[in-house]
């Protein structure tokens, strides 16, 4: 069993129960010219692929399969795995879910009205043709940026992946569904709460750096750049 989860890093009870419920939507009918890859073999292509991030043709070879069959496979089966576990696993966001959030922020990192930690992930790709500089990002390389927020158990509670390589985080997170909800109030946001042991009343706010704007609901540190010895003092100060 430890060996079946180093593989797929999942038990097999919950690859059993994974298996199950993809079943109606990446199952193939049998012909009479060839039997089709269960469902079982097709999860198992795409889970090491998820895993090990190899190409389709380390697969196919792994699995004697073709490339085109790999690539089909992987392609459906990210998709069914989103459509069924969407619900449960990114649920709408509500106001109790973001009390949770903080409450776990101030017991576990003693970081009181912190509703989530927010960054992005630049993830490597080959360039698509003719797409020019859009996937070219900071780092000189090409991506596809996933911008996330984590609770305090470094679980997604919020994800956006696509974006061209070049934007910022910034630029991302404002053309982004989580950014625009986040500006017109939508997100369910709890109301400014009490800071403990004080009388001061603040709003609840996600964590980010320094690649994001300063608002109202998103806390980010003092630029760097723009700290000499004064500020640098009186910020000790202030924190005494």
């Amino acid at each position: 069993m430890r060996k079946f989860y180093d593989y797929y890093r999942m038990d097999y009870e919950k690859f059993e129960k994974l298996a199950d419920l993809l079943k109606s939507r990446i199952k193939k009918t049998k012909t009479y010219f060839r039997s089709p890859i269960p469902v079982a073999e097709r999860l198992s292509v795409c889970l090491r692929y998820l895993i090990t991030g190899v190409s389709f043709k380390s697969l196919a070879f792994s699995y004697r399969m073709g490339f085109s069959t790999v690539r089909s496979i992987v392609h459906e089966t990210c998709q069914a795995i989103f459509t069924v576990l969407r619900s449960t696993t990114l649920p709408k966001s509500t106001s109790q879910q973001w009390q949770s959030i903080a409450t776990d922020f101030e017991k576990i990192w003693n970081f009181p009205n912190c509703i989530g930690a927010m960054d992005g992930k630049h993830f490597k790709i080959r360039a698509p043709n003719n797409s020019g500089s859009l996937y070219n990002n900071y780092k000189k390389f090409f991506s596809v940026v996933l911008l996330a927020v984590v609770d305090a158990k470094y679980k997604f509670v919020i994800v956006d992946v696509g974006a061209y390589g070049r934007n910022s985080d910034g630029g991302i997170l404002q053309s982004s569904k989580f950014g625009t909800k986040l500006r017109n109030g939508s997100l369910c946001i709890p109301p400014v709460k009490t800071l403990p042991h004080t009388i001061q009343k603040l709003p609840h706010v996600f964590v980010a750096d320094e690649a994001f704007p300063l608002t109202e609901n998103i806390m980010r540190p003092y630029p760097s750049h723009l700290l000499n010895d004064e500020k640098k003092k009186n910020i000790q100060l202030s924190l005494k």
